[in-house]
């Protein structure tokens, strides 16, 4: 078993990977994600055609507001996680390092999706 396990773990080293979950976004609203679609319609024109000088001046001017729009959003998201918690300390480095992207080490997990189901139990995923 030994000998079997140690090809095994040759051919199939452990990895560890985020899992991608939808994550709720409290300042993601309706009207941010329509925003979002319009500029994504107006960078493929952009990239795709020839455009006017004033086109690109209000492609220009729309993506800096919605650029401004988002960060105010967020902003304000984290000013009221700040403000609902007991710890403020606490919650405004969790907010810090979120925006830089840093993850916490209780968020990785060591999951295995097999057809439609997750196993997160080693002993499962092992076997």
């Amino acid at each position: 078993m030994d000998i079997f396990l140690h090809y095994f773990n040759t051919a199939f080293p452990y990895k560890r990977v985020k899992s991608k979950e939808l994550i709720y976004k409290r300042w993601l609203s309706n009207g941010l994600l329509v925003l979002g679609k319009r500029m994504q319609v107006l960078k493929n024109l952009k990239t795709d055609f020839i455009l006017k000088m004033e086109a690109l001046d209000y492609i220009k001017k729309y993506q800096t507001t919605y650029e401004g729009i988002l960060r105010e959003a967020k902003m304000r998201d984290n000013d009221r996680y700040v403000l609902e918690t007991k710890d403020k300390t606490k919650a405004m480095w969790q907010s810090i390092n979120r925006g830089i992207g840093k993850v916490s080490s209780n968020d990785l997990r060591s999951d295995l999706k097999i057809g439609n189901s997750i196993g997160t139990n080693p002993t499962e995923v092992a076997a």
